[in-house]
């Protein structure tokens, strides 16, 4: 009697670094993942597929969200998910030559996935490494949509130096400050880092401020006429907003992130909410990003990081 081979289903990621930067940004807060493929719509309105994942540490403080545009896809079924261990992956990606194309694949309903890379221009050699899957833990926690007012350009090689060098004298917090003056009809701002431990490290930008007229909500920008900001007193500024966070987990999602061409971070916050830190992948219409949430800390209360859950807006 003949038997027939199970189909086979595969996504291809024509650019490596977008795939492995994914994996880096999660590899950190969980030791496994469920990756889904979903057919979400991009910025032009057209359905894509997307490898998509959602996952929050067991403490539920922090969640990273991923959304990665898939370039080629063959066979996918509805509800497509498997799970796998994140470091493993990472190390299979980490095999991967500059110039590779990924593939991830595997049968329908089997128990096995295989990454495989090779150029499209020389088929003289590739590299497959071959995973099992697991079982999902329960990460897949969702926490609510929240709705901010102001929203930040974050320098993202500023960001990595200030969290490397807090790693550096053992600081284990970082606070993050917005504050704003008004003169003459234009609106300065500045954000600044601070990490404490056992010296001080204070990182400051100088900003613009776009007020968006249809919501009130605020759009914070990085100024480059430095001249502007002479008269600039930091004491006479009003803050508007003023977080403490774990650096830890800050620390593991940002030197994930790669440096140049795409240096910035869109920081969305308000009060007592947790950050929300989004890195754009690739061009805007793919509209692929990862996205991390942090809940605060309670600098008054021991220093305790707040459940995602209990924040509701």
């Amino acid at each position: 009697m003949l038997t027939t081979t199970p189909e086979r289903w595969k996504i291809l990621f024509h650019e490596p670094n977008s795939i492995r930067t994914v994996v880096s940004s999660v590899v950190g807060i969980m030791s496994r993942a469920e990756f889904q493929l979903k057919n979400l719509k991009k910025e032009d309105n057209t359905e894509h597929i997307y490898l998509c994942i959602d996952i929050t540490d067991m403490s539920r403080v922090c969640c990273v969200s991923a959304r990665l545009a898939v370039d080629e896809h063959c066979n996918i079924p509805e509800d497509l998910s498997f799970v796998l261990d994140l470091k493993e992956m990472l190390t299979a990606l980490k095999c991967m030559q500059p110039r590779y194309t990924v593939e991830i694949g595997g049968k329908i309903g089997g128990h096995k996935i295989d990454i495989r890379g090779f150029d499209v221009s020389d088929r003289a050699r590739d590299t497959t490494i071959t995973m099992g899957t697991r079982i999902a833990e329960e990460t897949n926690f969702k926490p609510p949509i929240f709705e901010y007012k102001i929203q930040v350009e974050i320098d993202l090689n500023m960001l990595k130096a200030n969290l490397n060098n807090g790693k550096a004298i053992n600081s284990e917090l970082l606070k993050f400050q917005v504050k704003t003056e008004e003169k003459n009809e234009q609106k300065k701002c500045i954000t600044i880092f601070t990490c404490e431990g056992n010296s001080t490290i204070q990182d400051t930008m100088r900003c613009i401020t776009e007020k968006d007229p249809s919501d009130g909500s605020i759009r914070v920008k990085e100024c480059l006429d430095i001249s502007s900001y002479e008269d600039l007193d930091e004491d006479g500024l009003e803050t508007v907003y003023e977080g403490t966070f774990s650096s830890a987990n800050l620390h593991h999602f940002v030197n994930a992130l790669p440096g140049p061409p795409k240096s910035k971070l869109i920081a969305n916050i308000k009060k007592k909410m947790p950050l929300c830190l989004t890195y754009l992948i690739g061009d805007e219409v793919n509209c692929s990003y990862i996205k991390l949430l942090l809940a605060p800390r309670n600098v008054d209360e021991e220093e305790v990081d707040e459940p995602m859950e209990e924040f509701e807006e």
